[in-house]
């Protein structure tokens, strides 16, 4: 936008002249400018011409081609952006559903220790068993757990963000997805690793989970003419989040990185769908349900 000098300007009402004048096009405009100079020291005053249909920010003589400066930098600094503009916002809640699956997951990590390695071996990744035609290893290694440790530090983290994803998409709907994520981080072990390749945990689970929730804000906001500056953001704080918590040298990183993904595209996809849709009573106990399958049939297969 350019700025015009206009010299001798009177208000309405007003015969009193003033000696220069920056122009803005509209009242907002002008407040928005005289925020701008008053932030680096000018004083300004709003005036209205009805000969000129507009605003003006009247400025001392002297400081006048200061304050054209600051405008003009101001201008460049902020092109493509609005001064306010209405943004999506986070629906985001906590529901601590959650702690349901942290409770399950506790009793399948007692099984092990009462039953045995055996137990383990049944429902651990095995990626060379797996490929072979033993599909359910997939979905069982979610629930198993190598020691104390690993699970503390799954359940501290994943009661965080599952129950953040099921507050925002519903219990049911959430915690399957952020399951099935886990299952695709096995799947991704497989292509990446090959074999002969064990693993076992709900680290990709976890990772899903926390993929769910930093897209939870991109079907309310790529509409928005900052969708890049909106989405971009939250999506890299979970990336940095996943390295952050998921990159540890011990780690099963393909199986982290999977499970975001697939927590992503899986966020992605049931973000679209109205709240009332996905939020519904009916269809969270739907889900719940066909979770209830993905853990108890592949075990039932697997003993």
């Amino acid at each position: 936008m350019v700025l015009r000098r206009i010299d001798n300007i009177h208000t309405d009402g007003d015969e009193q002249g003033y000696p220069s004048a920056i122009t803005a096009f509209s009242r907002k405009q002008a407040m928005e400018w005289s925020l701008v100079l008053m932030s680096q020291g000018i004083e300004s005053t709003i005036v209205r011409s009805p000969e000129y249909r507009c605003y003006f920010l009247v400025v001392a003589e002297e400081q006048y081609k200061e304050a054209e400066r600051i405008i003009r930098i101001y201008q460049i600094e902020n092109r493509g952006w609005g001064w306010r503009r209405k943004i999506a916002e986070s629906r985001i809640e906590f529901h601590w559903g959650s702690l349901v699956w942290c409770v399950m997951l506790a009793v399948v990590f007692a099984a092990q220790a009462f039953l045995g390695e055996q137990f383990t071996k049944s429902g651990l990744m095995d990626n060379e068993l797996f490929v072979s035609g033993e599909w359910w290893r997939a979905f069982t290694a979610v629930t198993l757990h190598a020691d104390l440790g690993h699970l503390g530090a799954n359940l501290t983290i994943g009661l965080v963000f599952w129950g953040l994803a099921m507050g925002r998409y519903g219990p049911g709907t959430a915690l399957l997805s952020a399951f099935l994520a886990g299952v695709f981080g096995n799947l991704a072990g497989v292509i990446v690793y090959g074999t002969p390749h064990l693993s076992l945990g709900a680290s990709g689970m976890v990772m899903g989970g926390l993929g769910i929730v930093a897209v939870q804000i991109v079907p309310s906001a790529w509409r928005s003419p900052l969708a890049a500056r909106i989405i971009v953001p939250s999506i890299s704080g979970g990336v940095l989040l996943m390295v952050l918590l998921g990159f540890s040298p011990e780690s099963d990183v393909i199986a982290h990185v999977g499970g975001f993904i697939g927590g992503l595209v899986l966020g992605v996809v049931i973000g679209f769908f109205p709240d009332a849709w996905i939020k519904n009573d009916k269809v969270n106990l739907l889900c719940v349900c066909v979770l209830i399958a993905c853990v108890a049939v592949p075990w039932a297969i697997a003993f």
